[in-house]
């Protein structure tokens, strides 16, 4: 194996009987004098003392008899171009400003490796809050409005506490003992009656820890008060308490203009825990009209598009969090949630539901991210699921002799099995008319319809292979996503490389779909503004673009199966299954899309699987669980 630069150095100097100027050694190795001071700098603090020292002559060992591998486990860290940008935003923003010429010496890389550290990565980032580098000599100073690096420090520390890393949020906890913080802050909302989930607590007070970090180094909000909505008395008083308890353990002053600042957020990610279990309840107490207004459209169009029916009190806890929503919407104040990539992965429909969401109070001015539309996700979702209409009952006809008791004792053995099957009961053997799932009977039937054979007096070794053919028949019915006569058509592409850019591969497969007349000209458009609002890109290596229209003129599928990877707004995406349904089958698009995801779930091997598929014909019989 090469050695490095500094082993190099060392072996230098180990065969050297003289001291070696550092310009002969910046030559010999063909790197800068300053390099050349780093790696003996580097070097003694490797072997933490003083070994290369350094003379009007030039570097020599002080003792010859250290050997080359005691250098050779360095013991600093060698960092990656993310890790750098890290320290150097950690750097800014607990200082304000960057020596890049120090910070380099520091982590023994060059000034240009730092400096392109900071065009390539640093500056687009900030970029996007909006926040400006000005460099004067060898320093560097963060510039912009003072809300937006508060913004910047809470997202960081936010999307650290999601996989744990504690890169910055370890000083601040420190410093400020965040767990203790979070519980004194709790106890305050609830004394006041304000409603508070684990997530919006989590954001509160990373909030004030960052705002209070800012102020200790002179800091502060200088914006007008006009910027900040309009405040109810209620959220002045827990602000007044807040600040109040902050200042007694911190020492810490809040002007006017921050304490307008903490009660937008408290009022952007709190709300009143309010009885709605009266006989009287006017939500308009509490709520102002427009968001009421917003809410209802939301509610029509969900029944109407989906099917989807919210309770009293669902409704009312919706309509409370809307409002919150379009306060952090506001001010780009956003809830962090920790599972927004498994509810996109794992809840797809759901996520979908959320985006349909977003795109309506987009509508508004009130514009979302990825957490925030998993959050609308977790509330259809905790009612959505026990809406009756998800599952589908089997049809079973039961043709027993009415014998003494044999059909009481069939019902009673069989009463768990109702909440899967609506049983018809009949003792006569007419031909049975379609539309059954399953008949049950004694005596030889001649029909197309399966069918399970029992004695009058049913034993529990009938009942337990019956129970496991009802079973699995519900697992097929409730799994089958299309009948024999609405399978969409369905055009396919295996290695399919035109187009490096996914945008423009979603415009070839359009194209073809609009020549058939599947599709008008406006569905590109609107596949287009569904990307926008959070990628379809649901599960690792698949994108599933569609519009939230549903406005296909034929139900169909663009499929494209890869065998390289392609660009899909930061994620490889190997496998593209372009959707076009109409508006009368939404619930098709539900189905197929639990269905697909699902069975990638259920096992690695169906990824796999699905890769090799070679047709469209094969593509319908592996999401049907024909193969």
């Amino acid at each position: 194996m090469a050695k490095s630069k500094k082993e190099q150095l060392f072996t230098i100097l180990k065969e050297s009987n003289k001291p070696l100027p550092s310009s002969f050694l910046s030559a010999k190795l063909n790197v800068t004098e300053r390099s050349i001071r780093n790696y003996v700098k580097e070097l003694n603090h490797i072997l933490q003392a003083t070994i290369i020292v350094s003379s009007q002559q030039g570097y020599y060992l002080k003792n010859n008899a250290v050997r080359l591998s005691d250098i050779t486990q360095p013991q600093h860290l060698e960092y990656s171009q993310g890790q750098r940008c890290r320290m150097i935003l950690k750097e800014l923003l607990f200082h304000n400003h960057f020596h890049y010429v120090k910070f380099a010496e520091k982590l023994y890389v060059s000034d240009v490796t730092i400096q392109n550290d900071i065009k390539k990565v640093v500056r687009p980032f900030l970029a996007k809050y909006p926040l400006v580098l000005k460099k004067q000599g060898s320093e560097y100073t963060l510039c912009g409005n003072e809300r937006e690096k508060r913004n910047l420090m809470s997202n960081l520390i936010k999307e650290e506490l999601k996989d744990f890393s504690y890169f910055y949020f370890d000083e601040l906890n420190r410093k400020y003992d965040y767990l203790d913080l979070k519980q004194a802050i709790e106890i305050i909302l609830t004394k006041h009656q304000l409603h508070v989930n684990s997530y919006t607590l989590q954001n509160i007070t990373t909030h004030l820890i960052v705002s209070i970090s800012r102020l200790e180094n002179n800091c502060f909000i200088s914006e007008e008060a006009k910027c900040i909505p309009a405040r109810s008395e209620s959220i002045q008083a827990v602000t007044k308490e807040i600040a109040e308890f902050l200042n007694d353990r911190y020492q810490i002053e809040f002007p006017p203009v921050e304490m307008d600042y903490i009660s937008f957020v408290l009022q952007s990610k709190t709300y009143h825990a309010v009885n709605t279990c009266g006989k009287i309840f006017d939500i308009h107490e509490y709520i102002e009209s427009r968001y009421i207004h917003i809410c209802n459209e939301i509610v029509n169009k969900l029944k109407a598009y989906y099917h989807i029916e919210f309770d009293r009190n669902s409704l009312i806890r919706f309509t409370f969090h809307i409002k919150a929503l379009a306060n952090r919407s506001s001010l780009n104040q956003y809830i962090s949630n920790p599972h927004t990539k498994i509810t996109r992965a794992t809840n797809p429909f759901l996520f979908e539901i959320g985006v349909f969401i977003s795109d309506i109070l987009k509508e508004h001015d009130i514009l979302l991210n990825d957490d925030e539309i998993a959050f609308l996700a977790f509330h259809i979702g905790a009612f959505y699921d026990a809406s009756p209409e998800k599952r589908k009952p089997l049809h079973i006809l039961v043709m027993l002799p009415k014998y003494i008791n044999s059909i009481e004792r069939f019902q009673e053995k069989t009463q768990e099995l109702t909440t899967l099957a609506d049983f018809i009961y009949m003792d006569v053997h007419p031909l049975p008319q379609a539309g059954y799932d399953l008949i049950i009977s004694c005596d030889h039937i001649d029909t197309d319809i399966p069918i399970f054979y029992i004695s009058p007096l049913i034993t529990d070794f009938e009942l337990a292979s019956l129970k496991d053919m009802i079973h699995d028949i519900s697992k097929r019915k409730n799994n089958a996503i299309f009948t024999k006569n609405d399978v969409p058509i369905g055009l396919f592409k295996k290695n399919y490389y035109a187009f490096k850019d996914y945008k423009a591969l979603i415009k070839n497969l359009v194209d073809e779909l609009s020549q058939l007349h599947y599709v008008d000209e406006a569905f590109f458009k609107d596949v287009i503004e569904r990307e926008k609002l959070s990628s379809t890109a649901f599960v690792e290596g698949i994108a599933l673009p569609h519009s939230l229209q549903m406005n296909a003129r034929q139900n169909c599928f663009s499929i494209v199966i890869n065998e390289t990877p392609i660009d899909w707004n930061g994620s490889d995406v190997y496998i593209i299954i372009l959707i076009a349904f109409s508006n009368e089958n939404r619930l098709m698009f539900r189905d197929f899309v639990d269905s697909l995801i699902n069975k990638l779930y259920e096992s690695r091997d169906n990824i796999i699987s699905m890769q090799r598929i070679n047709s469209y014909e094969e593509f319908i019989r592996w999401i049907e669980n024909e193969e």
